[in-house]
């Protein structure tokens, strides 16, 4: 598995690499998070994007750097459970502090995934916010 992991490129960043925030995600998020960070961006925050495109290998040396360098890291899923920020915490040995979370079979607007951001960035002690097909339907705190 070491030697697939060196052959394959299992992750895109998009955005500004020098950015203080960093999103990671997986999967079908990725056209939500491109356009919540346009939104952002016109108002003055730059953001870096991990997309994350395979589990196995995971990039583990890539997302150690990214939670070691950014002052913030934001988990985008569209679960329940924060599989990926499992999947990085078993692997990485690592926390990711913040998540948003989706769960309702829906995709994410853009809209909703840009107010979470700005949520967590203005309360750094939230830990995870879940959206629903009105908005944002809990916000949990550490």
């Amino acid at each position: 598995m070491e030697e697939a992991s060196k052959e394959i490129d299992g992750f895109c960043m998009y955005g500004d690499q020098r950015a203080d925030i960093t999103l990671i995600s997986w999967g079908s998020t990725k056209g939500p998070i491109l356009e919540a960070m346009k939104i952002l961006e016109k108002g003055g925050i730059k953001l870096s994007y991990c997309q994350v495109k395979y589990i196995s290998p995971l990039p583990k040396g890539k997302i150690d750097e990214i939670l070691s360098t950014s002052n913030t890291v934001i988990d985008i899923e569209n679960n329940k459970t924060a599989q990926l920020s499992g999947i990085i915490k078993e692997n990485v040995g690592k926390n990711v502090k913040h998540k948003i979370l989706r769960y309702d079979g829906r995709a994410f607007a853009p809209e909703d995934i840009a107010e979470g951001i700005k949520k967590i960035l203005h309360d750094k002690s939230i830990s995870t916010i879940e959206i629903s097909k009105p908005g944002i339907i809990n916000i949990w705190k550490a």
